[in-house]
């Protein structure tokens, strides 16, 4: 339940969205998506401040996952591996900047 108030869930066609996991660790987040069959040279991995996107081609049309999250993401740092069918993104949280008072 804590999970859903900092993630939103993911919203796309398929169903796949009872098999993805996002968990916030603290300092970042770890998202994992069962991508089946799909051929990782293929995917579509878009990240912008507060969202990841997904897009995975298929034979009856893309599938296309969106989620978003209550803390901004450092898009710089991201990074992503696939094995066996499953992607594995992390994505760091941008951190503050201090600034001195003169």
């Amino acid at each position: 339940m804590f999970e859903e108030l900092l993630v939103s869930r993911w919203r796309g066609r398929g169903g796949s969205r009872d098999r993805i996991v996002a968990v916030d660790q603290g300092e970042f987040y770890q998202v994992t998506i069962p991508t089946a069959n799909a051929d990782p040279q293929t995917l579509e991995l878009e990240v912008s401040d507060h969202s990841l996107r997904l897009r995975i081609p298929g034979w009856s049309g893309p599938q296309l996952n969106t989620c978003e999250f209550s803390h901004p993401i450092d898009s710089e740092r991201v990074t992503a591996s696939w094995r066996d069918g499953i992607l594995q993104v992390t994505l760091p949280k941008k951190r503050g900047r201090r600034i001195v008072v003169a």
